[in-house]
């Protein structure tokens, strides 16, 4: 199976594997086979999201393709993350609505939840995608980290390929979305040493 294939793959890398899961939008868009939708009883989103994450064996957690619909109603978030809360997946929401309760559903189960910053080709334009690129290291500059999520369209391949090169000569650095959630933990997070010098 190609997912299988693909995310071990990438894992074996050394990059961090989302189950990028579609879940139901605002409209008629279709998001896809297999979605989660709010009509669906509570039986059948965890039976799909159990199996939409085993089909991707190495994901370290998952992310929402559309969703803008299920991801602003906190009960079907919990509903379909607290099934796969054992397995301690990330949760990354891709905000595709400022509705969005995914992250503080994430976070309410213990799960290390993080949030888009920048949505990189809204606009297919070589121009667009390296504004918005632009952008997120203004971010990070200025807030310590950014998360951009783009499609794998070729203007933004080829955009990602030539911007990174100058843009870690600038000194930005990349890492991986559990090395990031793991960093914005620490440093939110107080340990109980730090607390006790308080």
């Amino acid at each position: 199976e190609a997912a299988a294939t693909v995310s071990s793959e990438a894992s074996a890398g050394g990059h961090d594997v989302l189950l990028h899961m579609p879940m139901e939008p605002v409209g008629l868009a279709d998001p896809g086979p297999n979605a989660l939708r709010l009509g669906m009883s509570d039986s059948d989103l965890e039976a799909r999201i159990r199996w939409a994450m085993n089909r991707v064996p190495e994901a370290v957690g998952l992310n929402n393709h559309m969703g803008s619909r299920f991801t602003a109603d906190p009960r079907a978030m919990r509903v379909a993350l607290s099934a796969v809360a054992d397995r301690q997946p990330l949760f990354l929401d891709s905000l595709t609505t400022g509705e969005s309760r995914g992250q503080a559903v994430a976070a309410g189960l213990g799960l290390n939840a993080l949030q888009r910053d920048i949505f990189l080709d809204h606009v297919q334009t070589p121009a667009e995608v390296t504004a918005r690129l632009d952008e997120a290291e203004a971010l990070a500059r200025s807030r310590g980290w950014a998360i951009a999520i783009g499609h794998p369209h070729e203007t933004t391949l080829d955009v990602l390929e030539a911007w990174i090169a100058d843009a870690r000569e600038r000194g930005v650095e990349f890492v991986t979305v559990t090395t990031l959630s793991d960093q914005i933990a620490r440093t939110v997070t107080p340990t109980a040493d730090a607390s006790a010098l308080q």
